[in-house]
């Protein structure tokens, strides 16, 4: 089963350097082209069945698949972005690195070992969004399908997949409208594309 991945349009928190984590806010204009050239990227792989995270910048970002395709679009809880602490959420990262300097450094070196108040840790993000991509994985279906996601989700998905953890996580960097792609049959997950960006 081929498993497409995709990262949200960029944000008004991407553009600022802000802790975003559930924080509903929408995607910035003057980025349609982009996200329609994905879409249309998508459509032409044979894309039928399309997921997203319930938060609104994921939705904004698929709803054109979703259009282009004639295909529902089916919010699924365990793509949602990581949960940040209250402490972070909407912040700006030079307002946190003042502010908690030592783990805010821990954050940028080992952010696995981050302990903070009502911080979702990378190994529990990791383990809810394998168990999506299985629970789609074990429908058989043949027609290959999109995931509108986050960057940490999509992080840690591609690391599972090359037989890494959390630890790892600072290898990858995923781009706004960024396609990864994942073959996942009988359990073994391969790893066939990563931050692709249809528009370029």
């Amino acid at each position: 089963m081929k498993i497409f991945l995709v990262r949200h349009a960029r944000t008004r928190s991407n553009q600022e350097g802000r802790f975003a984590g559930r924080t509903d806010e929408p995607i910035v204009p003057g980025q349609a082209d982009l996200i329609e050239a994905t879409a249309k990227y998508l459509t032409g792989k044979g894309v039928t069945r399309i997921y997203c995270s319930p938060l609104r910048r994921a939705r904004e970002t698929a709803e054109p698949l979703a259009r282009i395709s004639g295909n529902r679009l089916q919010v699924v809880e365990g793509f949602n972005e990581i949960r940040t602490s209250p402490l972070w959420d909407g912040r700006l990262k030079s307002e946190v690195e003042q502010a908690y300097p030592d783990v805010y450094q821990l954050w940028r070196t080992a952010p696995h070992q981050v302990e903070l108040a009502g911080q979702e840790p990378l190994s529990e993000v990791q383990a809810r969004a394998v168990d999506a991509i299985n629970a789609l994985a074990d429908q058989a279906l043949d027609s290959p399908c999109a995931v509108y996601t986050h960057d940490a989700v999509i992080r840690l998905l591609v690391l599972k997949a090359l037989g890494l953890g959390p630890e790892s996580y600072r290898a990858l960097k995923i781009v706004n409208c960024g396609v990864s792609c994942l073959d996942v049959e009988a359990g073994q997950w391969v790893v066939s594309m990563v931050n692709a960006e249809a528009g370029v």
